[in-house]
């Protein structure tokens, strides 16, 4: 019995002090680092608060966020755990990465980053809204030691929370990034829908892909080129909108007809090389006109009309984007 009743006062000792230590072990909640407070004092984070009011979305331009307190050594000193942005995240692969950062410190180009950030939030649907942004001036990412790629002069990236940008930005890359971001945004999403993504590819003959010559499978003359579908079609500059709207409506007679809207990525003499380019211009597409002008510019096109359902459907019914 003196046995039974140690055994008890022991076990009960040993669930008070497992009671006692939770109750002195802080709750470590990281997400409020990522709250951003406001500085009325400091131009740069008044506006940086005054984005994340407004879009619910904080914008960085270090990849430390912050530190909290987990515990104390054994002479008494604080043991901080330091929270940071992770690019390796991807949206379907994690690939454990490491980046070398040169941050960005002149509030010019800060302002010129929070520029292009507004736009890009200004013009997205809510649902494409990363779930924060990165900024540097450039940057260079490692696995083992070996550089993979470098980061600059605009480049930027979309992981799976962090939509991470660099700088030193021409005036032609401050105006097209946001929409360039946005495109890439859909395309990145749009790849979690690998049925759906089987089926538009199928809708064009596969001989029909790999750069092949315009003229080889259709009516088109020896060396035609549908460059007049391109956004950076070289006359374009030229040409008033009428002007160019004239030329694109037979090129899309033409490489409509194979359930394209746009040709290859290197050269506009050829089909697009792979499944990924034709996608990408039906998202091109899709980001700049209503289904309503669609249907009107590509309705004579049955392929295109079928794959464009396929596109549609991902994006509004299931992303949820409302174009």
């Amino acid at each position: 019995m003196r046995k039974i009743l140690f055994f008890l006062i022991a076990c009960y000792a040993l669930f008070s002090s497992c009671e006692k230590e939770k109750a002195l072990t802080p709750e470590i909640e990281y997400e409020h680092l990522y709250k951003i407070v406001d500085d009325p004092n400091d131009p740069m984070k008044h506006r940086i608060y005054e984005i994340y009011q407004k879009y619910n979305v904080p914008v960085y331009f270090n990849d430390t966020i912050g530190q909290v307190m987990v515990a104390k050594d054994v002479t008494g000193k604080p043991v901080f755990k330091y929270e940071k942005l992770d690019l390796s995240w991807g949206f379907n692969y994690y690939g454990n990465f490491k980046y070398d950062f040169e941050y960005m410190t002149d509030p010019v180009e800060k302002n010129k980053a929070l520029d292009i950030i507004e736009r890009y939030l200004e013009k997205a649907d809510r649902a494409l809204y990363p779930f924060c942004f990165f900024v540097t001036k450039s940057a260079t990412r490692y696995n083992a030691d070996k550089v993979l790629e470098d980061y600059k002069n605009g480049k930027f990236e979309i992981g799976f929370r962090t939509l991470f940008l660099t700088g030193n930005w021409t005036v032609a890359l401050q105006k097209s990034l946001p929409d360039d971001m946005m495109r890439q945004m859909v395309a990145n999403k749009i790849m979690n829908y690998p049925d759906e993504i089987e089926a538009f590819g199928k809708i064009s003959k596969q001989e029909w892909y790999g750069g092949k010559a315009w003229s080889s499978l259709t009516s088109a003359p020896a060396g035609w080129t549908c460059d007049a579908l391109n956004d950076n079609y070289w006359k374009g500059p030229s040409l008033t909108p009428a002007a160019w709207e004239a030329e694109r409506v037979p090129a899309r007679a033409i490489v409509g007809k194979l359930g394209f809207v746009w040709g290859h990525k290197s050269t506009s003499l050829q089909t697009p090389e792979d499944v990924t380019r034709d996608l990408a211009g039906y998202i091109n597409q899709m980001l700049k006109y209503s289904p309503e002008e669609f249907e009107q510019l590509w309705g004579a096109n049955p392929l295109v009309i079928q794959k464009y359902r396929i596109v549609n459907d991902i994006v509004v019914n299931k992303l949820g984007v409302q174009l």
